[in-house]
This record gives structure tokens, C-alpha cells and sequence, in this order.
């Protein structure tokens, strides 16, 4: 919309948004060996308030790039054939990225698809709509939705490094088809809603609110709607 803008914020505010974001998160981090992949400019809101919640919590971050995430971006040895993506090297449990980002790893994967006999696409089609059908269902995931991601989804999930529990999107609206891809197939998807004004924290869904789409989620406890 324009040149990008200043935004002034005080220690207070980033000490605030990340006080509330530790609250929001802490039953999903605390019990977990977690890592994080650090790649989205610290210029964008996003990844500032998440750095520092990773830093705050004690989780290691690992740095990587956006034109080197995937395998498929990176050369292998001598420039012969493909190379040890970002995703794939460091093997992370939590990454934020933004719509584009999700999108670009849902094309991946479905460029692949299109390769493979009608019935293996046609099966893998109505494995994500079936787990899909059983997260809304069970509003968690469970032993049978475990079963898919080993036999079903494991060859995905290796792209990302085999490990990736949790997704956060922002910066724009996700589409519902690549939420549900996403969710269904990789790991789950919170979605927020944050202005830089408000240090990038003003809404966000949460696991245990079960799998929502379209919505942001209720308020972050650090500011007032």
C-alpha cells in the first residue's frame, strides 16, 4: 500500500506482548523439546514478538532463508542435483511465516502430486478430507490422526524436517484451503491478528479452542479492544 512505515515502540510495549504471549503459549512449549526456524526479516512485527518470546522461553532458534527453506531451492554438492533445505537441516518444531510462505509449501508439495498416478493423488486427496473431517470432530488430534501422519503424510512432513508441531500465520488472512492443507498434513495452524502498533499480538487461535477457520481468535490478554 505504499512505503513501508515507522512504528515506535516502547520497552513497555514489547515487554507487555511478550509477557502475554508466554501466557498464551506456555502449556504447548513447556513440556516439549522445541526449536525454532527464524527466516522472515526482524523488521516484520511477526518475527520480532516471536524471537522474542523463543528467547524468553529458552527455545534455540536456527536461522535459515526463504529462497533456501526446501530442498528444491537448494543445490547439492559440485551444484549436482538438490541440496539439504533449511526446513530439512534444522529441523524445526514451531515456524511463523506468513500466507505467501504456506502457500508456497502447499504448491510444493501438490507440484509432486500432479507427477504421481491419479489414484495415489486421488487417495491422498481423501486422506487430508478424512483427517481433516476427524480433527473438527475430536477438536484435537488423537492415535487415529497420528496413524495418517505416519503412513499417509510422513513423506510431507520429512520436507520440514519430520519435527514441525506448530505453525503460526500472520500478516494477512490464510486461505481456508491452504489452513486445512496445512493442518490436515504438516502440523497445526494458529492463526492471528496483530498490528505492529500493538507489537504484533492482538488475537490469536489456540489448540484448545480446537480447529477454527476463519476467525483470529479472542484478544490478547496485553491490550484492550
Amino acid at each position: 500500500t505504499g512505503p513501508p512505515k515507522g512504528v515506535e515502540l516502547t520497552n513497555a510495549n514489547i515487554i507487555a506482548a511478550t509477557g502475554a504471549a508466554e501466557y498464551l503459549v506456555i502449556e504447548l512449549v513447556k513440556n516439549q523439546e522445541h526449536s525454532y526456524i527464524g527466516f522472515l526479516p526482524l523488521a516484520h512485527v511477526l518475527e520480532f514478538l516471536v524471537e522474542f518470546i523463543m528467547i524468553s522461553m529458552g527455545v534455540p532458534i536456527g536461522y535459515g532463508s526463504i529462497r533456501t527453506l526446501m530442498n528444491d531451492f537448494v543445490c547439492g554438492p559440485n551444484g549436482e542435483g538438490k541440496g539439504e533445505g533449511d526446513l530439512k537441516a534444522l529441523k524445526p518444531t514451531i515456524m511463523a511465516g506468513v500466507p505467501a510462505v504456506w502457500e508456497k509449501i502447499k504448491k510444493g508439495v501438490e507440484s509432486k502430486l500432479e507427477k504421481q498416478h491419479w489414484a495415489v493423488k486421488k487417495t491422498f486427496e481423501a486422506a487430508i478430507e478424512m483427517k481433516w473431517q476427524m480433527l473438527q470432530f475430536f477438536g484435537k488430534p488423537n492415535a487415529l490422526t497420528n496413524a495418517y501422519d505416519s503412513v499417509i503424510f510422513g513423506a510431507i512432513r520429512d520436507v520440514t524436517g519430520g519435527r514441525l508441531m506448530y505453525g503460526v500465520s500472520g500478516g494477512a488472512p490464510v486461505s481456508f484451503e491452504t489452513q486445512k492443507f496445512i493442518t490436515s498434513t504438516l502440523c497445526f495452524m494458529l492463526q492471528g491478528y496483530g498490528l505492529s502498533e500493538c507489537c504484533g499480538l492482538a488475537a490469536i487461535t489456540l489448540p484448545s479452542f480446537g480447529v477454527t477457520t476463519g476467525v483470529i481468535g479472542p484478544p490478547s490478554p496485553s491490550i484492550e479492544f
